[in-house]
């Protein structure tokens, strides 16, 4: 949840998918207070996406910002070395509104 937005026109995020080598990256969906806000392709390299707030935004109550990876991969699966057995979508780094 993020603080209301006075007048930033778009919220800013800082993501990464970091997959092994031969995993495919997703595709990041996301929703702004239960609202599709839509789908960025996401790459092993950091990058700043920009979504921009609905027009028709309550100022006046917190974002809710949902994030979704159309995919995930399993460490574990891929490195039989690696006690990690999650899940694993996107790496998100901040928030920002702007």
């Amino acid at each position: 949840m993020l603080a209301p937005p006075q007048t930033a026109p778009s919220v800013v995020l800082r993501v990464a998918a970091q997959r092994p080598a031969g995993v495919a990256s997703p595709n990041l969906v996301v929703e702004i207070n239960g609202e599709s806000a839509g789908t960025y392709p996401i790459s092993n390299d950091w990058r700043d996406i920009t979504v921009p707030l609905p027009a028709n935004i309550n100022r006046a109550v917190p974002l809710v910002i949902g994030l979704r990876a159309t995919a995930t991969f399993v460490p574990h699966d891929h490195d039989p070395t690696n006690p990690d057995g999650r899940d694993l979508g996107i790496r998100v780094d901040w928030a920002q509104l702007r």
